[in-house]
């Protein structure tokens, strides 16, 4: 198996076998009553449809907004208006609605806010989406769920789903609507066999201050979520029960919150999809269908991120001088014993790794990277961040060159900035060791002369938050500080064909060696 990318871009592949489906537990279907609503008023002007192009929509304390994950900022859409919740993006006519007490309104692409109708069932909905039927269906967290047609102000209850499951928002996935709670745990809902499963907890997200305000999807069946703080994350294995959150991106903190977005369309510019652009779950529609078929394409073939952020630029063309996305937060986990995450032993998977830069492939007990024209051919190892652990791996020259290493403190794979790198170099004569600083510009801190690098040696990492000792099988070759501590590692070659063996992760308890 081998696989060739651009760089900074995450390999592409089908979901991880890690994602098991089959989990039981769900509510038994309740009998549904239709309540009929005020009568529709009579809209003055015509509205202008948002079209279904990236964007994740929220409307942030009744100021309507969209997110620019590349700045980290909101743009602001149309004036303040009084605080509503509950929005989705329907599809048919392009226009948001939500809720304000009792009030059904409308969102057009110009921020202006319309009533609608006054709904007949108790107010003070704040989570909401759009099914694959067309209705509205919003809920308190859950509680008094009621599904709306928009166009008559027809509403359904559902007691079948409704309950005190924490939502604050949610977002349809082929079909399927999915929260995070705030106890961090996952709630699937699917609104036409009318099941609900609490999933569990979500790794990769923090242990305090878990609101989770606003939720999204994309085309090719992607789930997104934002946290209040201001952390955005990409949940992948939500159709299983391993759910797992990569936060992708960042943006100022709210309060009153809620998000929408059109679900045929792309993720936003500056937001990749960490998994791969295989769509985790089955399309339930012909539209997704379709824009899942137009996302897996797009991706495959048109990365279109300009360089690797490390050293001399991309893979294979005239290096670029350009600032990189600022370090993101880095959410460690902890054990108590040494334990091992990662060992690539006999049969090595690619899957196992995001590749952002290079040709890797698999070999007999070997992870290789065959490309010898550029730097910093990169495979980033899917795992949860760490503060304190062990990275080794025995490093190959192919044809006698031996310039490869291990990249540590990664914090996602978004960006290098903050990463720490240690690799051969001038043939393999030289170990150096070096960080990328606030702008993904490499800073070597030292290095030195070493001996057989062509024929291969073990190079161990050990880390402690920012402290990092090197070995060179059993010898200390180098002990060093780094300004950022904790995350994700890899592999790397620069101007070489290598080859990886031996390859492990072993998470170490604070202040405990290997």
């Amino acid at each position: 198996m081998s696989v060739s990318t651009s760089p900074r871009t995450p390999h592409s592949r089908t979901s991880s076998p890690r994602y098991v489906t089959g989990v039981v537990g769900v509510l038994a279907a309740l009998a549904t009553s239709t309540i009929a609503a005020s009568p529709v008023a009579a809209q003055s002007t015509e509205p202008t449809s948002f079209a279904c192009d990236p964007g994740f929509y929220q409307v942030i304390s009744g100021q309507l907004s969209s997110l620019d994950p590349g700045n980290g900022s909101y743009n602001q859409i149309g004036p303040n208006s009084s605080n509503y919740n509950a929005v989705g993006y329907r599809i048919a006519d392009g226009l948001l609605y939500g809720i304000r007490n009792t009030e059904l309104l409308r969102i057009d692409a110009a921020g202006t806010v319309s009533v609608v109708t006054t709904l007949p069932f108790p107010g003070g909905s704040y989570t909401g989406d759009f099914a694959d039927d067309g209705l509205l269906h919003v809920s308190r967290g859950g509680r008094d769920w009621h599904a709306i047609d928009v166009e008559t102000g027809q509403a359904t209850a559902m007691p079948a789903i409704s309950g005190n499951h924490g939502i604050a928002d949610i977002a349809n996935v082929h079909g399927v609507f999915y929260g995070v709670s705030s106890a961090g745990s996952l709630i699937r809902i699917d609104p036409q066999a009318q099941t609900v499963v609490n999933v569990g907890k979500v790794s990769g997200l923090p242990a305090t201050s878990m609101s989770y305000g606003a939720a999204w999807s994309s085309a090719g069946g992607n789930l997104y979520i934002g946290r209040n703080s201001g952390e955005i994350y990409q949940v992948t294995g939500y159709s299983g029960a391993t759910p797992t959150a990569t936060q992708v991106a960042t943006a100022p903190g709210t309060n009153s919150n809620d998000g929408a977005s059109c679900s045929l369309a792309a993720a936003p510019a500056g937001i990749v999809d960490v998994d791969g652009p295989e769509p985790e779950t089955e399309p339930s529609t012909p539209e997704a269908q379709a824009a899942a078929d137009a996302h897996t394409e797009r991706e495959q073939t048109s990365y279109a991120f300009p360089s690797s952020g490390m050293a001399d630029g991309p893979s294979c063309a005239t290096g670029v001088d350009e600032d990189r996305p600022p370090r993101l937060a880095v959410n460690a986990q902890a054990v108590s014993s040494p334990t091992v995450v990662y060992a690539s032993g006999p049969n090595p998977d690619l899957n196992d790794f995001d590749v952002l830069s290079g040709l890797w492939s698999t070999g007999s007990g070997s992870l290789e990277q065959t490309h010898s024209c550029g730097y910093d051919y990169t495979a980033l190892l899917r795992s949860e961040p760490l503060d304190h652990y062990l990275w080794e791996a025995t490093l190959h020259g192919v044809n006698g060159v031996n310039q490869s290493g291990l990249i540590v403190n990664q914090s996602s794979p978004l960006t290098r900035s903050g990463a720490t790198m240690i690799d051969l170099a001038a043939g393999g004569s030289i170990l150096r060791w070096g960080s990328y600083d606030d702008r993904g510009y490499y800073q070597m801190i030292g290095s030195r002369a070493v001996d057989g690098a062509a024929a291969g040696l073990h190079l161990t990492v050990e880390v402690h938050n920012t402290t990092v000792s090197v070995r060179i099988d059993d010898e200390v070759v180098a002990e060093f500080s780094t300004k950022n501590g904790g995350g994700l590692v890899g592999l790397v070659s620069s101007k070489s064909a290598a080859e990886f063996t031996n390859v492990q992760l072993t998470a170490l308890p604070q202040g405990g060696n290997a």
